[in-house]
């Protein structure tokens, strides 16, 4: 206790405002400058869904020349009309009609496309990093059209926040400088091997037959230090995860062919079985977030906002004892079940948001390969029966031409509003980013050991009530919220507390001058690196977000030093 709460003590404070269909101002320190102009919205309004259908021949070669008359889209099984199409070959609009010029869209002009580079640097071994990211510079310096509808924007993770490296720009030479950055900054993976040894989990390739487990293929459960480390593992890859959608919500939203490219340090697609190093003991612990449960709030926001994923392997997570870049499995079952299950998660996210998985010697050519599968596919836009109910949707496409393939995002989730405000509290965690307003306040108040190296903490929150929405009803007047807390350590591992309703009734008028207060008390590790709380006025539709961040001591020398 004693050492917790000076540390809490020192927290710094930022505060954030946000409307919920208007935009979100982030700031937080060093990047004031740069990341004043951005803005975040934490519901985003979107009106109507557009699908890029790549559709290719029995040699993967792209089928031209179809129309509208070609389609049909069915959402849940059922019809539903196109209301918007057009064709994109060799990276320029085909074949379009008058009333799609407002928007740009004429037969002839360069479409354009918005790659997003996202930087798993917190899985990610840093030679691993580097070759690939050297590749990806070179085919950026060398290309030989650099079209000025072609934006880029790069952003790296370590884990305890994301950094903008470069804004969406079409300028070369600021493309090649975030390059540069994202290269000279370290790789995590290191620290993520001590973790996993630490929990005596060995996926170095000498010593996998030694370390298969307690009972061999007839343990159907983790050990307890297994467990432990799936845990964290898993909660370290919920906000890998987060951060990835975090940066897709927190970039300005821009219209057109939007790809993500997915630099991953090695993310496995079923942690416990991943943990349990043996295809033969088939783990069975439901508690564990594992397969498309962990990575489904990623393929929803891409989804949601048109992004097609393509997941890179770095890779630089598995092969405990190596410095340099992977040449695949080196032989033996348990080896090749690993390294599947690293490549299954990145194709699951591609082919859930219709992209590629870019995988071994694949990675390397990465930026050529998306390059050259976004100059080529259909565009079809319709209008969802938005209900804002939570409801996952599928989307299907057929085509009427015979012998041919498509790729298409899989569908779609009607998210409510309060699921928005939990993803906006996500984006804020991880951004770390915050505008500083006086109407929601937090401090810290009482600090009791929880046992194991944990703490309770209380986190006071006041919030004027003149803000909050009031309304008339039978008992007199009411106002309704609902709270989001997260925090963020040190590992990497995210803890969430459910929403919590804040009912507010009185017979007569609630005073204009009066305040909310309400305590959270929560179970914090002591390398609690991050604390946000969002407060939802549920009538008014506006969220209040502050963002809790630990203050570096006077005495703690900078990392690296």
């Amino acid at each position: 206790m004693n050492s917790m709460k000076p540390f809490l003590s020192s927290l710094r404070l930022s505060v954030t405002v946000v409307s919920m269909v208007g935009v979100l101002l982030w700031m937080a320190g060093d990047a004031d400058a740069q990341l004043a102009r951005r803005t975040y919205a934490d519901t985003l309004e979107v009106h109507n869904l557009n699908l890029e259908v790549v559709v290719s021949d029995r040699d993967g070669q792209r089928s031209p020349g179809l129309t509208m008359a070609d389609f049909t889209l069915y959402v849940d099984d059922q019809p539903v009309p196109i209301e918007y199409f057009t064709e994109v070959g060799d990276g320029r609009y085909v074949d379009t009609v008058d009333r799609y010029a407002e928007a740009g869209v004429v037969a002839g002009k360069p479409s354009g496309t918005s790659f997003l580079v996202f930087v798993d640097e917190f899985f990610s071994l840093g030679n691993d990093k580097k070759q690939v990211l050297t590749a990806l510079r070179k085919r950026v310096e060398s290309a030989a059209e650099w079209s000025p509808l072609d934006r880029v924007a790069v952003v790296s993770w370590d884990g305890k926040g994301v950094t903008v490296l470069a804004d969406w720009t079409s300028e070369r030479s600021e493309v090649l400088s975030a390059l540069d950055t994202a290269i000279q900054r370290p790789g995590d993976g290191s620290q993520r091997q001590t973790e996993r040894s630490g929990h005596g989990v060995t996926i170095d390739m000498s010593d996998l037959a030694a370390s298969a487990g307690p009972g061999g293929g007839e343990s159907y459960r983790l050990g307890s230090r297994e467990l432990a480390y799936a845990e964290l593992l898993a909660s370290q890859l919920e906000g890998t995860v987060g951060a990835a959608a975090a940066a897709m919500r927190g970039l300005e939203v821009i219209p057109g062919r939007k790809a993500l490219l997915l630099l991953s340090g090695g993310w496995p697609m079923n942690v416990d079985d991943w943990v349990g190093r043996s295809p033969s003991r088939s783990i069975q612990e439901s508690r564990i977030p594992s397969g498309a449960d962990l990575y489904t709030p990623l393929v929803e926001t891409a989804n949601l906002l048109g992004y097609s994923i393509y997941g890179v392997d770095i890779p630089g997570f598995m092969q405990a004892g190596r410095s340099g870049g992977s040449q695949g499995a080196t032989g033996g079952s348990t080896e090749i079940f690993l390294e599947d299950d690293l490549h299954r998660s990145m194709k699951y996210l591609s082919s859930e948001t219709g992209g590629l998985a870019l995988l071994d010697e694949d990675r390397i050519s990465a930026l050529g390969e998306v390059g050259k599968d976004v100059e080529s596919f259909y565009w079809l836009g319709f209008t969802p029966n938005w209900k804002r109910d939570d409801r996952r949707h599928t989307v299907r496409v057929e085509v009427n031409r015979p012998g041919v393939f498509l790729r298409t995002r899989a569908g779609y989730l009607d998210a409510a509003p309060t699921t928005q405000v939990a993803m906006a509290v996500r984006s804020s965690l991880l951004f770390g980013m915050g505008r500083k307003f006086s109407e929601l306040q937090l401090s810290v108040g009482e600090v009791e050991p929880a046992g194991d190296g944990l703490f309770y903490v209380d986190i006071d929150m006041t919030i004027p009530m003149k803000v909050l929405t009031i309304q008339e009803s039978e008992s007199g007047y009411d106002a309704e919220a609902s709270l989001f807390v997260a925090a963020l350590d040190a590992s990497g591992a995210r803890t969430e507390i459910p929403a919590t309703p804040l009912l507010l009734s009185s017979p007569v008028p609630f005073p204009s001058k009066g305040l909310v207060a309400h305590t959270v008390t929560l179970k914090l590790r002591e390398d609690t690196e991050r604390v946000s709380m969002a407060f939802f006025d549920v009538y008014g539709g506006k969220t209040y977000t502050n963002t809790i961040v630990k203050k570096e001591s006077p005495n703690q020398q900078p990392e690296g030093n």
